[in-house]
């Protein structure tokens, strides 16, 4: 406990950390095929090729076009749609393969950070998105850089985008709401569990009538311990992305996510898993059995 507790603390007081911890995730294929999925959706939500088409083969007819290359047009339509689509595909995947989306990435999960805390803490922060246990993040700048860059390429209906501000879902979990009060207490006393938990340990092979046998029981003990923050850490990331709904984040991307956020952690367990061990090993060779010897 005191493990995750100084890690959730860290994450959650200091911003710098979280944004090296996350860092990475603006290079990562899963993350950046969501995004550009998510924000081509958003554009033909507001240009409707196929429409657009249409209208103009039936102003053509209208003014003298044969009805046969009329409906001929009109059958191009739906295909004509489909190749604009994975030309703007296209695009947004260079935007967001580019240095501009690791910029806007990094000013996206600032306001993630502080969406973390606010879900958390029942807070609410400006720009960020806290509903139905859900973290999100404003895609409105990357998409402003998606179409000028459709602009700049001759592409003149992006112009025809109007200025939204569509969510990218981080985090969609139940247990969120259920977190909060558990988090309170850690952040309460984070800092103070390590030391409690060593003072205890200490106190343990004190009192015991076999130093050297406490001490090899304790190194055990952190090295065990350990091993069920590991386990713990792997079961609830099952359970996570298994719960997660459909079309909100798709599970490449949220497993991404996931393992990349307790990365530190889960460094931080195998520290102290080896310490562990290393305390253990220490205690058992300084025995007098002729294996110790």
């Amino acid at each position: 406990i005191s493990v995750v507790a100084v890690s959730l603390k860290k994450k959650v007081t200091d911003t710098e950390q979280y944004m090296a911890t996350i860092a990475t995730l603006a290079s990562d294929p899963a993350i950046q095929s969501a995004i550009a999925d998510k924000i081509t959706a958003e554009v033909f939500t507001h240009l409707d090729v196929a429409g657009i088409t249409n209208q103009a083969v039936d102003a053509l007819a209208e003014r003298g076009l044969p009805p046969l290359i009329a409906t001929q047009l009109h059958a191009l339509s739906q295909p004509l749609s489909s190749g604009v689509q994975s030309f703007v595909r296209d695009q947004v995947g260079e935007v967001v393969a580019s240095d501009a989306f690791v910029n806007a990435w990094s000013t996206a999960n600032r306001a993630a950070h502080e969406a973390l805390v606010a879900a958390l803490t029942g807070e609410t922060r400006e720009g960020v998105t806290i509903e139905n246990d859900t973290v999100s993040i404003n895609l409105g700048p990357i998409i402003q850089e998606v179409k000028q860059r459709l602009i700049d390429r001759g592409f003149e209906l992006a112009s025809r985008i109007p200025n939204v501000n569509p969510s990218f879902v981080l985090v969609q979990s139940d247990y969120i709401a259920q977190a909060r009060g558990a988090f309170n207490l850690l952040n309460a006393i984070g800092n103070w569990l390590p030391v409690i938990a060593l003072f205890l340990l200490a106190i343990g092979i004190y009192v015991a009538k076999g130093h050297r046998r406490a001490l090899v029981g304790v190194g055990l003990g952190l090295a065990g311990g350990m091993l069920a923050l590991g386990l713990a850490l792997a079961l609830f990331r099952t359970i996570y992305l298994n719960e997660l709904p459909l079309g909100v984040l798709t599970r490449d991307a949220a497993a991404a996510f996931y393992d990349t956020l307790v990365r530190f952690l889960r460094l931080g367990l195998r520290m102290v898993l080896v310490l562990g061990l290393v305390i253990a090993l220490a205690g058992f060779l300084t025995g007098r059995s002729v294996t110790a010897v």
